[in-house]
């Protein structure tokens, strides 16, 4: 049963992702740098960063997972 749910879960987030626009340049090149922060160890700015330009541009919805790994480091962190 477990196991048909975690199917079924994984399909509707597989056609939600279908419906996403492929992440544009903007979008790509902020998560560059927010990867360069990572590396630095700088996990808020990271956050923080990915956060505004989700404000400024859709497509950085591509990279949910991302921002949400982020911001459960930065919590960590902090």
């Amino acid at each position: 049963m477990e196991s048909q749910k975690q199917e079924q879960e994984q399909e509707e987030q597989d056609k939600e992702n279908k419906k996403q626009e492929p992440p544009s340049e903007y979008a790509k090149a902020v998560k560059a740098q927010a990867e360069e922060f990572v590396r630095q160890k700088k996990y808020k700015q990271a956050y923080d960063l990915m956060l505004q330009a989700l404000d400024i541009d859709k497509s950085v919805q591509n990279y949910n997972e991302f921002i949400q790994r982020i911001g459960a480091v930065n919590d960590i962190n902090s």
